[in-house]
């Protein structure tokens, strides 16, 4: 598909859906532990990033 047809992919929303299913998940099996990965949180260029800051259980 060319570019100017193209959706722009909002990462902030998709971080937040992805929480959303996160939370949706541990309600459904509370015995588990669930991690998150919040892509929106996470600077991929930055290995001196802390985990904690992107990474995390819900």
């Amino acid at each position: 598909m060319p570019p100017e047809r193209q959706a722009a992919f909002d990462l902030k929303e998709f971080s937040a859906d992805g929480l959303k299913i996160a939370r949706a998940i541990r309600a459904e099996l509370p015995g588990w532990t669930i991690v998150y990965f919040d892509a929106a949180e996470c600077d991929y260029g930055n290995r001196e990033q802390p985990r904690h800051e992107f990474e995390y259980e819900v």
